[in-house]
């Protein structure tokens, strides 16, 4: 067996389709799979050193994205005619020399079966022609709808149908389909008659995490969501919710953390996190510490065969995560559909902002409903979606043969083969000198001297305009007004911020015995607050200082430790910071005792992925709760504690923050050189600790 995989993403661990491409490609032996790749050249795509000796060549997509021509009603028209035009012109020179070297290369390699991606007019236009001049069969897989492709593209209504069309009869004539939920096996089955089975992006059994539910949500609220902001006015609709509320459900906090390639819109730092890109494990473990995980998707009647036919693949992150899904969208929806099938969530049906806050309120209240979603999600994930049912769905696609009784085998490809190494990525020749990019460049290019020009225009539009005295004193008028609008805002979120923090120390049962004593004063805390890093360059940043030894807990807090996680929050170190401190407000600064460290005890001479896993994991998972909790900025730890240390090092990484070390005046800071090679580490010495 022999396949010929034909995308425009190719296997790789940057994008989710090339990972959902890799999970699927080691389900197949070495040597009985190359691949074509048809890559956009604005995209940075490589391909991990895993597949170098697989046969794969790249070449640059033509053009398929016209959103860059005008798009205002006058304009449309013409930018139509001038992607119609344009289609037809890549059609007739790029599209046939791209069919011919696809079809050279699967005779070189022999291949008897084309595993055709149909994501974009060029994939979609060459699949058929190429299974049919190799003369093999055609198993054809649809990540998405192309009527969402072509609107997203802004392709002209000619050329729309026309590929649509191309759409259809390369699903129909295909041996096998492979679709991206249920529903849409389901509606290929009935409208082409065609095997269609859904394939679904899933993971190892050993990324299902199972956190404990039974007790519900706890003092904050953590809401977790990955992914792209694809249903931006869903998420703003629920930004909007939690704001009215003061961001808190039924008096306990709210904090959301966001993962993911873009930053989320419309949200301020002190309420969400964001934590950028991470890898599947890690994401799984920062979202099973979360207390409820947010999947917005479109209500737009313009997507509504997307939101009905599409599964995110978010939707499973969050299953493995093991925690219950509030799902903002459409009931119509494929992600709705399995939800209320498995229970596993509740659905906020209208885009309103009520609606979603309704929803997540009544998982907060109920501390049964948010057991038994929680539990079933759990369940939804070994069940449905682990390695072993993708890789049953993926051998009734491809007819590969490859699954031994119940466990998915998965093969390296990574071992050598005594073949030479092919590509991993485009060239920079195939790059530059292709059409799309040098259209892309031209346009680009075009853009900037517009934008210069408009400025440069408005520059002397404006000192013409202030030579006249009526408007020179009009124009510092408003520039007055706007200067105190901005302070009013800053000021207005700076309140917000603080009667935030006041609600939370007032509602959190943790703190509600707690008295203020400014009479009890730490030395130790009030150094390192004093230090220009911390109470100058990190002024409004929030810290969270751990430590395992219980001497250093008093001295910070005054406070004696308990034996399990305890946590003492803003004001209530008041007493224990010196008057003189008034640029690092109280309220930045939190304290967490992880419990006594007596009973781990690590080996230095372990490499760091052995010394992370020795790490006690409930100590471990308190510590990445209360960062997302507390929303800190940055991990504070001392070099006495030497179990806190790689604790707070660790969980660093997971997050992606810094570490501040507080060391002896006369410590050798180079010692903890070893840290800087995970972590962004910055030693602070003071005088008063006996390091």
């Amino acid at each position: 067996m022999k396949v010929l995989l034909l995308s425009d993403i190719p296997p790789c661990e940057n994008l989710t389709a090339g990972l959902v491409l890799s999970a699927m490609v080691r389900f197949l032996p070495r040597d009985s799979v190359c691949c074509f790749a048809v890559v956009n050249p604005h995209i940075d795509i490589e391909v991990s050193s895993e597949f170098a000796n697989m046969p794969i060549v790249f070449h640059p997509k033509p053009n398929e994205n016209w959103s860059w021509l005008p798009q205002r009603r006058i304009l449309r028209k013409m930018s139509s005619v001038v992607s119609f035009i344009g289609e037809g012109l890549l059609q007739q020179t790029s599209l046939r020399i791209l069919i011919e070297k696809a079809v050279s290369f699967g005779k070189e390699q022999k291949v008897d079966r084309v595993w055709a991606v149909l994501q974009g007019q060029t994939t979609i236009r060459m699949a058929k022609e190429v299974a049919d001049r190799l003369g093999v069969p055609l198993h054809s897989h649809v990540w998405d709808p192309f009527s969402w492709w072509a609107q997203a593209n802004k392709l002209d209504g000619i050329n729309t149908r026309r590929t649509q069309a191309l759409f259809d009869n390369a699903i129909r004539q295909s041996v096998a389909v492979a679709t991206a939920s249920e529903a849409m096996a389901e509606h290929y089955r009935d409208k082409f008659a065609v095997k269609a089975l859904p394939v679904i992006s899933s993971h190892h059994r050993s990324m299902g995490r199972t956190p404990n539910v039974a007790t519900g949500v706890g003092s904050a609220v953590v809401i977790g969501m990955a992914g792209q902001f694809y249903a931006a006015d869903e998420w703003l609709e629920l930004i909007k919710g939690l704001t009215s509320a003061g961001w808190q459900v039924e008096g306990r906090p709210v904090k959301i953390v966001v993962l993911g390639p873009q930053k989320p819109p419309e949200a301020t730092e002190a309420h969400v996190s964001f934590l950028g890109w991470k890898s599947q494990s890690d994401a799984a473990e920062i979202l099973s510490q979360c207390d409820i995980l947010y999947c917005p998707y479109p209500f737009a009647a313009s997507m509504k065969e997307v939101a009905q036919f599409s599964f995110p693949s978010k939707l499973v992150l969050y299953l493995a995560a093991g925690r219950p899904i509030v799902f903002h969208g459409p009931d119509y929806s494929s992600p709705a559909y399995y939800i209320v099938s498995r229970d596993c969530g509740l659905i906020a049906n209208r885009i309103t902002s009520t609606a979603i806050f309704n929803e997540i309120e009544r998982l907060v209240c109920d501390p049964q409903l948010y057991a038994t979603k929680g539990m079933n999600a759990q369940a939804a994930f070994r069940d449905d979606f682990t390695l072993e049912s993708m890789a049953l769905a993926f051998n009734g696609f491809l007819a590969a043969d490859m699954l031994v009784s119940n466990i998915a085998q998965t093969y390296n490809h990574s071992l050598p083969t005594g073949t030479t190494a092919y590509e991993t990525k485009l060239s920079p020749q195939k790059r530059r000198f292709s059409l799309s990019w040098q259209i892309w460049k031209r346009t680009k290019l075009l853009r900037d001297r517009l934008v210069h020009l408009k400025r440069r225009t408005w520059s002397v539009v404006r000192f013409m305009a202030l030579k006249t005295p009526m408007l020179k004193s009009l124009h510092h008028q408003v520039g007055a007004l706007i200067v105190e609008n901005r302070a009013l805002r800053r000021q207005n979120t700076a309140l917000g911020t603080e009667v935030s923090r006041l609600r939370q120390m007032t509602a959190s049962p943790q703190l509600a015995n707690l008295g203020y004593d400014n009479r009890n004063r730490s030395s130790v805390l009030s150094q390192i607050l004093l230090k220009d890093r911390l109470a100058g360059k990190y002024a409004h940043s929030r810290s969270l200082i751990f430590t395992q030894s219980a001497e250093i807990w008093v001295e910070l807090t005054g406070k004696a430790a308990g034996e399990g996680a305890d946590i003492v929050r803003g004001r209530d170190l008041s007493g224990a910071i010196d008057q003189r401190i008034s640029a690092a407000p109280e309220q930045y600064v939190s304290c967490l005792f992880g419990g006594r460290a007596e009973c781990w005890t690590f080996d230095r001479n372990l490499d760091w992925p052995a010394l992370k896993t020795a790490i006690p994991r409930n100590v471990f998972q308190s510590l990445v709760r209360a960062t997302l909790e507390e929303a800190c900025d940055r991990l504070v730890v001392f070099s006495k504690d030497s179990a806190a240390s790689i604790i707070a090092i660790a969980v660093a990484e997971l997050l992606s923050l810094p570490v501040h070390l507080i060391v002896n005046g006369d410590t050798d800071s180079n010692q903890f050189a070893w840290a800087k090679e995970h972590v962004t580490l910055e030693v602070i010495k003071i005088k008063t600790f006996d390091g």
